[in-house]
């Protein structure tokens, strides 16, 4: 098997030969790993094209420089966004443990050797973590409509000698000690396999097994999110490297994971659940009065951190400075018993029903609600702080559960940490909590159905009833949740296709035959937006030097041109300019214009098609005029036309049909949303997308309240433009919806711009002529990656030049293909 020479470092890779790509990618990780064992806390931000081979070119420097400095981590954590990315990476480390034990038994086989421990190859475990619906194996469990509630309704303080206990659950319980998992990667069937194999839980077998594991792959939110963090977050020590993919995905995140909702949907389940539990306390009368007093208050800290793994309220609560919750507090009176606990409970959704009685939007901060609940001498600050701990009791002495409680006091919570009287009184500057105006509470009425989508991106605190009015406590900085990554890890290592904007000052991109080398902060260093929004300048403003990062950047723009074709339509079949801007977008010519776009190329591409969408609302009026017109029945006529949904259940059916639809050789169309779900995450290779159409520039809605103040708070506290954040933001967009094609060195596939807002000069953009986002005529592909830059063509073309083009690279990149494979037979 092949070893790679990246300075004295001899990599292992499965491949025998390297783009000029991966090496660099491989240069630069190695000088990270080098950094960091001369003792420096490091953070890198690596940029490369889709499909460069990121992953295995990253894991594999890292796992040969493990093997010469075994202590320099300890464990390797792998965050990305979805399951597929999660099963995926997985499946590429197996592929590396096959290329190190096939040098192992080339080792073993050489006459008169005996391979000793010492030398033979470390083969890394690698382990799945991920949800209960995508890892329960019980058919009962799996067939209820909330799984989460259903699995711990029976196995939340049972008695494990009862028959009605899951008996996976119990064999992971019995098996914690001695779980059988070999040196090997386990993707998530192979892992679910085993499990079943050995009779225990996968779900409670892979947070069993965190310690046990050399990489663990999962979601951003195992180490972001407070209220899921514990089963990995509390089990790492400072040396594990942090491996973030996707990072362009973490501003919205790590926002995300410190925002919460309360909607009169929940505060009517929290009403039943509330009379449920009453009913079971009451039933209950033997159980006696339960011993919440100042002896033994269930906020110590060392009780909270035991719990953590239940409550997630101390997310790395070995080292993290959550100074604004006071945990010398004392359970209050109002939660010493269960019956004043519910009905403090029961005040507080009054309150909030009270609140969402408003029809208009009303703009608050959290802060000023604790202050009128105290007030009103509804509950105190300590009621509302201790309420998830107080209710886990309580749930466990009466063997109750209630998922919408478990919301509530979750909230609460939060809310609660803006009231405590410490966060105001000159705490250190690294105090999590310590910026109020990062927080805003919204009580909002959506008030048309573009308000439910953007706000569902942006904040993902929906209820199932999106068109009432809803509390919002949201989170505005990210820096909110990073905090703990910085200041505990010593290494993190951020990878996109998109972070950096092509004309951004201070960014250094690299080009195949250029010298090797990255730009890395010191004196003079210029952040970059990206690293504005994860908050990494202000953290090296404000902690203590012992705690700076030294920031290492690198973007790369090399791409196969030859395997891609990209081209902006400026202007429909009737000469009109093709727009989606909204007071052009619903006019006649344009969704004439659109039609024929997507009729032509459906008539014209033998494989699939990929059409992305700047909204669901505008898929839907736009599809909705197209079916009343006739041009839908056109358009299908061509191929099976498939739509992603905003349910993801439906829209993976949909994609398993689609998939299904181009194998048997007719190709499909699949109408997607920018943001969407199939924008990131989703790879389709060869014929199952051989073109890409990108409907309009995917801008925020600035209309929406969320999007406005998170604007606003950008440019009041980092100096962040408007104009600048949305384009950045659209360009991203774009850049991961074309990077859904562009899978390999093998792959081919052509890429088209609808909208005439693409459009831009060249050289402007690349700063030839000053700073790009000073011009106006600049949209989002000025701050498109720098691999982008390089397809993007000098002007736009008109509609039927374009279609044409298209067609004529795609049958000339088919031929090519099959003269390939035809010489491959050959051989």
């Amino acid at each position: 098997m092949p070893r790679h020479a990246i300075g004295d470092l001899n990599v292992i890779h499965p491949y025998k030969t390297l783009t000029p790509v991966q090496v660099r990618m491989m240069e630069h990780t190695y000088a990270v790993l080098r950094a960091r064992k001369d003792g420096q806390r490091v953070v890198s931000l690596l940029e490369a094209g889709t499909g460069s081979g990121k992953t295995l070119s990253l894991l594999s420097t890292i796992t040969s420089f493990s093997d010469i400095y075994p202590d320099v981590f300890t464990k390797i954590i792998f965050l990305c966004r979805t399951i597929p990315v999660v099963d995926h990476v997985l499946r590429e480390i197996g592929l590396l443990n096959h290329a190190r034990a096939t040098i192992n038994m080339e080792k073993s086989q050489e006459p008169g050797r005996k391979l000793t421990g010492n030398e033979s190859l470390r083969l890394y475990r690698a382990l799945p973590l991920t949800s209960r619906r995508r890892l329960c194996i019980n058919e009962e469990i799996r067939r209820a409509n909330d799984i989460n509630t259903a699995c711990i309704k029976i196995t939340k303080g049972c008695d494990l000698e009862d028959t009605q206990v899951c008996k996976a659950y119990v064999g992971a319980i019995a098996q914690q000690d001695v779980l059988p998992f070999e040196s090997q990667a386990y993707h998530i069937d192979n892992f679910i396999g085993t499990c079943k194999s050995a009779g225990i839980c996968p779900y409670f077998a892979s947070r069993h097994a965190v310690t046990m594991a050399d990489i663990i792959v999962c979601n951003y939110n195992y180490l972001l999110d407070p209220k899921c963090s514990g089963p990995l977050a509390s089990k790492l020590d400072d040396r594990a490297l942090i491996l973030i993919d996707e990072a362009h995905n973490l501003e919205h995140v790590a926002c995300e994971a410190f925002s919460m909702h309360i909607s009169r949907p929940l505060c009517t389940m929290c009403r039943h659940g509330l009379t449920s539990f009453l009913e079971r306390v009451n039933a209950n009368p033997n159980i006696g009065t339960p011993t919440l007093n100042l002896e033994h208050s269930i906020l110590r800290k060392e009780k909270a951190i035991t719990r953590v793994e239940q409550d997630a309220r101390l997310a790395f609560s070995r080292s993290t400075p959550y100074d604004s919750i006071d945990l010398t507090l004392t359970v209050p009176a109002s939660a010493r018993s269960p019956a004043l606990f519910i009905a403090g409970l029961s005040r507080t959704i009054d309150f909030f029903e009270t609140l969402l009685g408003d029809e208009n939007n009303v703009v608050s901060t959290p802060k000023y609600d604790v202050q009128r609940l105290y007030k009103l001498k509804l509950v105190d600050t300590a009621f509302l702080q201790c309420a998830p701990e107080v209710l886990h009791y309580y749930f466990s002495l009466y063997n109750f559960f209630d998922p919408s409680l478990q919301l509530l006091v979750q909230f609460l919570a939060l809310l609660g940490l803006f009231g405590t009287p410490t966060v105001d009184s000159g705490h250190a500057a690294h105090s999590v909590f310590l910026a109020h105006d990062a927080f805003v509470s919204l009580i909002h009425r959506p008030s048309t159905d573009v308000d439910v989508r953007e706000g569902t991106y942006q904040q993902n605190i929906f209820s199932e009833n999106s068109h009432s009015s809803t509390y919002r406590l949201i989170c505005q900085d990210a820096l909110i949740a990073m905090r703990p990554l910085y200041q505990y890890f010593s290494c993190i290592l951020f990878v996109s296709a998109t972070l950096f904007g092509a004309g951004e000052p201070g960014v250094q991109i690299w080009a195949a035959g250029q010298p090797t080398s990255s730009t890395t902060s010191g004196h003079g260093y210029t952040f970059s937006l990206i690293e504005k929004l994860l908050g990494l300048q202000r953290f090296n403003e404000q902690c203590e030097h012992k705690y700076s990062l030294q920031i290492l950047r690198l973007a790369i723009e090399t791409i196969d041109k030859h395997s891609y074709f990209l081209d902006i339509i400026g202007k429909g079949a009737d000469q009109a300019k093709l727009t989606t801007r909204y007071l052009f977008r619903m006019t006649v010519s344009a969704f004439q214009n659109y039609a024929r776009i997507l009729s032509q190329l459906a008539g014209s591409t033998a494989d699939g098609m990929l059409v992305f969408f700047p909204s669901y609302r505008f898929m839907e009026d736009l599809t909705s005029i197209w079916n009343t017109s006739g041009f839908l029945s056109e358009i299908s006529a061509h191929k099976l036309v498939f739509f992603e949904t905003p349910d993801p259940v439906e829209t993976l059916h949909a994609l398993e049909a689609y998939r299904r639809a181009c194998d048997g050789g007719r190709g499909a169309l699949f109408f997607a949303i920018a943001r969407g779900r199939l924008s990131e995450g989703i790879d389709f290779r060869g014929h199952h997308a051989r073109l890409v159409i990108v409907i309009g520039v995917p801008f925020l809605y600035s209309g929406s309240p969320f999007v406005h103040l998170k604007l606003h708070y950008l440019q009041m506290k980092y100096g962040v433009s408007v104009q600048d954040y949305l384009r950045f933001d659209a360009g991203r967009v774009v850049a991961q919806c074309i990077g859904r094609v562009m899978r390999g060195p093998n792959d081919y596939a052509a890429i088209i711009l609808a909208d005439e807002r693409f459009t831009e000069c060249k050289d402007l953009v690349a700063g030839a002529t000053g700073d790009p986002r000073d011009k106006s005529s600049c949209e989002c592909t000025s701050w498109s990656p720098a691999w982008m830059r390089q397809l993007l063509p000098d002007k736009s073309h008109p509609h039927d030049a374009v279609v044409r083009s298209a067609t004529d690279f795609l049958i000339r990149q088919a031929h090519e293909a099959n003269r390939l494979e035809n010489q491959l037979d050959g051989h």
